[in-house]
């Protein structure tokens, strides 16, 4: 009995393991958020995009290509595949997303691929606003650290 509930509990464990989930949010401000599934065959391949990076340089720009992918596989499941590049070209399409939902998306994925060991050379921060003479041009950024 004890040798069955062993062997159950290794495939449970292996399927739960088998995938993710990141909420992608968007509509501006974060208004809509929907419940991404990333499949272990989806992260095995980012691993392996990101493993191959030799040093912190390196991996920044892997890591550009990687999180492009994992907003592919997000707009295959959500309306933010709708989204427009800048914030006056969207003409109020769903998924339409601005730099808080960018950068607050961008900044979950990162957080997924941190805690999976993923980033090697880089930590994630909290997302940055930035804005000129602190009052025009607010900006929302997605941050990492050497």
């Amino acid at each position: 009995m004890r040798a069955w509930l062993a062997v159950f509990l290794l495939a449970w464990a292996g399927w739960a393991a088998a995938e993710e989930r990141v909420l992608v949010c968007y509509g501006y401000g974060c208004l809509a958020e929907d419940s991404i599934r990333y499949t272990d065959g989806q992260l095995g391949t980012v691993r392996r995009m990101l493993f191959a990076a030799t040093d912190a340089e390196s991996e920044r720009r892997i890591l550009a290509d990687v999180i492009g992918l994992l907003y592919g596989w997000a707009g295959e499941q959500s309306d933010i595949a709708n989204d427009r590049a800048g914030n006056f070209n969207d003409d109020n399409r769903p998924g339409k997303m601005d730099c808080i939902d960018h950068s607050t998306s961008t900044t979950r994925l990162l957080r997924l691929l941190a805690d999976r060991g993923y980033l090697r050379w880089h930590r994630v921060l909290e997302p940055q606003v930035r804005s000129l003479a602190s009052v025009l041009f607010v900006h929302w950024s997605a941050v990492i650290e050497e």
